[in-house]
């Protein structure tokens, strides 16, 4: 056992840097799920676990995915009673409290970060005291000491520069490649898509439209003289059931129902009973299994997640960070399997004068990390209410080709269907998701609006100093609530006992990516 993995105490009685919780919490993850393993082992060795028994079970865990057996609590089991070391961890009662520890990838990287500190404090303690004894010794030289201190450092990676530095790619031997298109100039090959629009108007008819085009090799609306491959199709649906909905509606748009599956659950062994049972699908812990779905397939060329809100789990859908973190691996998903990845979300509260680009409910990080987002909105021009448009918010790969229009018809069994119009529309989505309401007379809220976006244009401010500025300007704290939703006005809390403050979306992102 190395010096680090032991629980050893300091001689002053404090006890040795260590987060148990955090070292449990990240084995349960990395038994369970393929790319936690893959990130622990990629982070982390035995030796930077401080309770002997977790660094067995890190060690066991490193063999089996050496041996490219598949993981879970069943096989670790197996491995530890093969190899003598059930016992020594504490049985399989050790066992059960790593599973219920499982958690979500970004939390597995922050894991990760924590048991990694910890491992360096510990380290940096021990050569510490090293450094004390020599300092101490009658005949020692200072210099000697502090050089050999540094070199120290250097060499076992405590201060984070040993394992640390850049990967550089030169272009020169990167070779070029041609984007490729789903629905060309609309939706690419490798990348994600979000589709953003409120209850009602028909986002999930248009991916189920889009699943049928696929499904059948049938041309696309704008391009109807065009080849489309076909391929298959996987959908995630959370709020749509697939017998009464779900398949009805891809029978009215003519799908190929043999190349699409969709995905319910996601079955789990329980370690004790060795019996299965179903869990919902998390993309934080299950997108291993979803790329093992679609490379099963053969033929896949898009997936649908509708809506992506139903599938994130316990992260927050409001803070950056966590959303990158959890959409970034379906991204390179995408990449690597050369599918399409079609996500449905909703919009925020409507407001007046706010870009399209900020109405995606959430983090700005859904818009951030798609490659185009599309709105749906209704037709305010259309008298008879029934028209949709289908508008560009942000396409990063392809020319604007302007929006699409449709409406939801019926087929001659009563079963509900897209009808595109043969015609591109000019309308842009901001000025289709601009309220339109008439205003009450002399109404303030259009100026306290402009004022609330000119004092934060310089960053955010604590909501108690905004509104005391904001009556000394001539407001009253209801015009500029008001104000603030009509404004764009984000609202967040600063920490967990702090107040309030108020900041524009756009400077707390830096703007559009």
């Amino acid at each position: 056992m190395s010096r680090a993995a032991a629980t050893t105490v300091p001689t002053n009685g404090q006890q040795m840097p260590q987060d148990l919780e955090a070292e449990r919490a990240l084995l349960g993850a990395m038994a369970v799920d393929p790319e936690s393993l893959a990130i622990g082992l990629d982070r982390l060795t035995a030796s930077a676990f401080m309770l002997p028994a977790h660094a067995i079970v890190f060690r066991v865990l490193d063999e089996l995915h050496n041996d490219a057996t598949e993981i879970g609590l069943h096989t670790l089991k197996d491995a530890l009673s093969q190899n003598a070391k059930l016992e020594a961890i504490g049985g399989v009662e050790f066992l059960v409290g790593l599973g219920e520890s499982v958690v979500s990838l970004p939390q597995t990287r922050f894991l990760c970060d924590i048991v990694e500190r910890k491992h360096r404090q510990r380290r940096l303690y021990l050569l510490a005291h090293e450094l004390q004894d020599k300092a101490v010794a009658a005949d020692a030289d200072p210099t000697e000491i502090i050089a050999d201190f540094h070199e120290r450092l250097d060499k076992t990676g405590i201060n984070g520069h040993a394992k640390s530095g850049l990967v550089l790619t030169r272009l020169a031997d990167v070779r070029p490649e041609r984007l490729t298109w789903l629905w060309p100039d609309r939706i690419g090959i490798g990348k994600l898509t979000v589709v953003s629009g409120d209850p009602g108007l028909g986002k999930s008819f248009v991916t189920l439209d889009i699943a049928a085009r696929v499904s059948t090799a049938t041309p696309w609306p704008d391009r109807r003289d065009e080849e489309n491959p076909a391929g298959s199709v996987v959908i995630l649906s959370a709020e749509d059931d697939i017998a009464d909905t779900i398949r009805p509606r891809l029978d009215a748009a003519g799908a190929d129902v043999a190349k699409v599956v969709a995905v319910q659950a996601i079955e789990r062994i329980d370690p004790d009973s060795n019996e299965s049972r179903r869990c919902p699908f998390l993309l934080g812990r299950d997108l291993p299994a979803l790329e093992r779905a679609v490379t099963g397939l053969g033929d896949c060329r898009l997936v649908i997640i509708d809506p992506i809100s139903a599938y994130l789990g316990d992260t927050d859908s409001h803070v950056n960070a966590a959303i990158r973190s959890l959409l970034a691996p379906l991204g390179e998903m995408a990449a690597r399997l050369r599918v399409a990845v079609l996500a449905v979300h909703h919009l925020n509260k409507g407001t007046s004068g706010t870009r399209a680009i900020y109405r995606t409910s959430g983090s700005l990080a859904f818009v951030a990390a798609a490659r185009a987002v599309w709105a749906v909105a209704p037709d305010k021009e259309d008298p008879t209410g029934r028209r949709r448009l289908l508008l560009p918010v942000k396409n990063n790969l392809g020319p604007d080709m302007g929006g699409l229009a449709y409406r939801i018809e019926t087929d001659h069994e009563d079963r509900p269907l897209i009808q595109w119009d043969a015609a591109t529309v000019s309308v842009t989505a901001d000025e289709a998701l601009t309220d339109d309401r008439p205003r009450r007379k002399g109404s303030k809220i259009p100026e306290a609006a402009a004022w609330l976006r000119e004092r934060l244009a310089r960053g955010s401010e604590r909501s108690d100093e905004v509104l005391a500025a904001a009556q000394e300007a001539g407001f009253s704290r209801s015009t500029v609530f008001r104000a603030k939703e009509e404004a764009g006005v984000a609202a967040r809390k600063s920490g967990f006992s702090g107040g309030w403050i108020w900041l524009l979306p756009e400077t707390e992102t830096g703007g559009e990516e």
